[in-house]
C-alpha cells in the first residue's frame, strides 16, 4: 500500500493532468466532497461496505483538490501534515474509544456540519479540514475501513478515467 504522502502527489498530478488545478476551484471541490459525503450517508444506511469505501475514497479525492486550492491561497501552507496527523490509527482508536458515546450515525452529522463550515468559510479551512479527516477517520475506524486504502482505491479509479473539464469547472467523466 501507497503512503499518504505518494497517494497525496499522485492526486494533485492527476489532477493537474486533467484540467482540475487549471479550471476548478475550491469551491467546486467542496462541493463535490459534499456529494460524496451524501454518497456515503447513503452507503451507512442501506450498509453496503464496497459503496462506503469508494465513497471515503472520492472524499478524500475531493478534499486533496480542495486543499491544493487552498495552498495556492495560504502562503507557505502545507495541508499535506493534516492528511497525515488525521490517519494516525492509534490515536483514532484512542479518540473512539475515550468517546464510547459517539457513534458512526453522529459522526456522519459532525462531517456533514464541518463540510458546510467550510463551504460557507465559516471556519478556518486549516481546522476544518483537521476536524472533517480526524472524524473520517474515527468513522472509518467505527466501520472497520482503512481510509488509506480507500484513497489508494479511488486513485486506482480515477487515474484510469477518461473525461474533461467542463466550463463550471467539474470533472465531467467520459462514460
Amino acid at each position: 500500500m501507497k503512503t499518504i504522502d505518494e497517494l497525496v502527489s499522485l492526486v494533485n498530478e492527476w489532477a493537474e493532468e486533467k484540467g482540475i488545478h487549471e479550471k476548478g476551484n475550491k469551491k467546486t471541490q467542496l462541493l463535490k466532497t459534499h456529494e460524496e459525503l451524501g454518497e456515503l450517508i447513503s452507503a451507512h444506511i442501506n450498509k453496503d461496505i464496497e459503496l462506503k469505501k469508494d465513497s471515503v475514497g472520492d472524499i478524500l479525492v475531493t478534499l486533496i483538490n480542495a486543499t491544493w486550492f487552498e495552498k495556492q491561497e495560504v502562503e507557505n501552507a502545507d495541508f499535506s501534515i493534516v492528511f497525515k496527523f488525521a490517519y494516525q490509527k492509534d490515536d483514532i482508536k484512542k479518540l473512539v474509544e475515550e468517546n464510547n458515546e459517539t457513534d458512526s450515525n453522529e459522526i456522519l452529522a459532525i462531517l456533514s456540519n464541518i463540510l458546510i463550515d467550510m463551504l460557507l468559510e465559516r471556519k478556518y479551512y486549516g481546522l476544518a479540514l483537521t476536524a472533517f479527516l480526524i472524524n473520517i477517520n474515527m468513522y472509518c475506524y467505527l466501520e472497520n475501513i482503512d481510509s488509506l486504502e480507500c484513497l489508494e482505491i479511488a486513485y486506482n479509479v480515477i487515474s484510469k478515467r477518461k473525461g474533461h473539464m467542463d466550463s463550471n469547472g467539474q470533472f465531467v467523466k467520459e462514460e
